[in-house]
């Protein structure tokens, strides 16, 4: 056979290992995502395997007669183009298929040609169909070479060049210029995060839907910039990210693709408050010296030195989870995820449904708001007017029998509250406002910090630096106090806990809570009517972070290794702290006491493999 090599054997064997290296690199920080099922170390090492393979097969094939570049480029580009058909098949199944039926059509187009040439002699016959059959597998290889590239060129210069792999094909919007940029503006699309239609949804609709989203939350937010939503793949356990420099919200491919809605509506959300704390360091850094000391820029001190310093979870998981910008952004994305469900709701069953033949809505009082161009003005349920105008009315804050309160925005932004017949119960000097719940509710004013009130509007607690809502039942609520640590005061505004690094939702109706104090976690017991109303049941050397604790029996923990176990309320071990993650799944059976009488824990090692644990209270 002829020698067509353009290289000498040691050049061959040289390029052949450079580019495999050099191509491994572009692809792992680009391209590669795991195979699906399979752990990140195992898909690595049967892309190393893939590779090696094609780059010896095609040793072996063309090494005496063909050492070119275009050969190199073959045994490269097969092999990657092979691994990225299996990991990207549910993402690109279309072009995948149509890419390769085209590469079938041309590859038996020219086996046919080659195979069904005319031989002019019959002499050596099958040396010379043995020779057209390798010419035919050669021109199949280039073929599916050019079809690889024709695959991976698109998400590669996406990757390299532009914002992420996949984007969504919805303008991102500048959040402070677009009034309709809300849920019930767009709540075609916010339909689509129910889980029956989440998951009949393609990657570019699911980025639709969140490029929705992150309109919504830049509008909600008051955000001077767009924010980009796209895909990407992102180091093993990072769900999310965002980057201030281009504005962009990255969604883990993995996360995108197989996670449940909410949980992916959390992670967009949660990035999207990282842009308004990015903001709000802006504007702090511009602020004059005597205008940084008010207490709305309090947050942004927090922010700006965290961001100089971020630590990541790779890091130390510990510090990472407990910085303020990442505690603030967890508790927005939680409550925003509240919300858009709720509104999903009311949109699907709205306020009258009937079930069981007893009318869903019968305790509203249907108070409603007519906006006008002076303003919006509360109705009463007969329609008429009785407050108004203002900027803002918060008559959901009327919506059962029992409200007797609701609160209103004057034309400065500031909030008062209002009583049912439109009588100003207060001036509006908050610039902080909750709904008056259970008889109490949260404000903070112009300047001072946050305290809480009760249904007479008197003070009855001291400053703090920040605070949630009463929580169960209104018999508590978590305050942060000067030294930046959390605590509890009771329904009279006393403090009865204090020095917690932070702590969790307190309960609605169970009677026990988790804090972390002094690094340690740590489970709370809750009475109101003992002299000790907050008792540390147990205090965790082991554990660094600790979950609320899930229908009063038990809660997940977290040691410095970043490593997931189970402890009951009591304080017991259920499992050890040696699984990388833990979902827990409620069984309901007919004999069950309770809805939380049977729980089966889902246990994830760090190879991806599954144990099951069952427990029975």
């Amino acid at each position: 056979m002829k020698d067509r090599s353009t290289m000498g054997p040691i050049e061959y064997v040289f390029e052949s290992v450079f580019w495999c290296l050099i191509s491994m690199t572009w692809y792992k920080n680009i391209l590669f995502r795991c195979i699906p099922n399979v752990t990140y170390a195992a898909s690595k090492t049967a892309l190393w395997i893939l590779l090696f393979a094609s780059i010896a097969a095609c040793a072996v094939c063309v090494f005496r007669i063909k050492r070119t570049g275009w050969s190199v480029l073959v045994s490269l580009v097969l092999p990657y183009g092979i691994y990225t058909v299996v990991t990207y098949w549910r993402t690109l199944q279309s072009r995948i298929l149509i890419v390769l039926a085209i590469a079938a059509v041309l590859s038996m187009v020219v086996g046919i040609l080659v195979l069904t040439r005319k031989v002019r002699t019959r002499k050596n016959l099958k040396r010379i169909y043995a020779k057209r059959f390798r010419n035919w597998i050669a021109a199949t290889g280039n073929i599916y070479t050019v079809a690889m590239i024709a695959i991976m060129a698109p998400l590669f210069f996406q990757g390299a060049f532009g914002v992420t792999l996949f984007k969504s094909g919805i303008e991102a919007k500048i959040g402070n210029e677009n009034a309709n940029q809300t849920i019930s503006s767009n709540i075609d699309m916010v339909l689509k995060l129910q889980d029956e239609e989440w998951c009949s949804l393609s990657t570019n609709d699911k980025l639709d839907v969140l490029q929705c989203v992150a309109n919504i939350e830049a509008h909600y937010l008051g955000i001077s910039n767009e924010l980009n939503v796209g895909a990407a793949n992102l180091p093993e356990y990072t769900l999310a990210c965002y980057s201030d420099a281009s504005n962009t919200i990255y969604i883990n491919l993995e996360h995108l693709e197989n996670d449940p809605a909410d949980e992916v509506l959390n992670s967009c959300c949660h990035e999207a408050y990282h842009s308004y704390q990015h903001r709000l360091v802006d504007a702090y850094n511009q602020a004059p010296e005597e205008i940084k000391k008010l207490r709305i820029y309090r947050n942004a001190v927090h922010y700006a030195d965290e961001f100089d310093t971020y630590v990541d979870g790779y890091e130390d998981f510990c510090s990472y989870y407990s910085q303020q910008c990442e505690k603030d952004a967890r508790t927005y994305a939680e409550d925003a995820v509240e919300d858009y469900y709720s509104r999903i709701d009311e949109y699907l069953n709205g306020d009258s449904e009937q079930a069981d033949g007893l009318v869903i809505g019968s305790y509203l009082k249907q108070y409603s708001v007519e906006v006008s161009p002076e303003g919006e003005f509360l109705l009463d349920p007969d329609g008429n007017s009785i407050a108004g105008p203002y900027r803002k009315v918060y008559d959901d804050d009327l919506k059962w029998c029992w409200d007797e309160t609701c609160r209103y925005e004057d034309e400065n932004g500031m909030l008062g509250y209002l009583a049912p017949d439109g009588k100003e119960l207060t001036p509006a000097l908050f610039v902080e406002a909750s709904e008056m719940s259970d008889g109490k509710a949260r404000v903070r004013e112009a300047s001072g910090g946050v305290y809480y009130i009760n249904s007479s509007f008197e003070r009855i607690s001291d400053d703090y630096l920040d605070g949630f809502e009463y929580e169960h039942q209104g018999l508590f609520a978590r305050v942060q106090l000067e030294d930046k640590t959390w605590g509890i005061i009771d329904r009279n505004g006393d403090l009865v806990l204090e020095g917690a690094d932070s702590i969790q939702p307190l309960p609605l109706v169970t009677v026990y809570g988790s804090a972390i104090i002094g690094g340690k976690a740590c489970l709370l017991e809750l009475d109101f009517d003992t002299a000790e109303q907050i008792k540390i049941v147990k205090e965790f050397d082991e554990f660094c972070e600790i979950s609320e604790v899930y229908y009063g029996l038990f809660a997940i923990v977290i040691n410095s290794e970043g490593m997931v176990g189970v402890v009951d309320c009591t304080g017991d071990i259920v499992i050890p702290a040696q699984y990388k993650s833990i979902d827990y799944e409620v069984i309901f059976h007919e004999e069950s006491v309770w809805v939380g009488n049977d729980i089966v824990f889902h246990c994830y090692e760090e190879n991806g493999l599954e144990k099951s644990v069952e427990k029975k209270w």
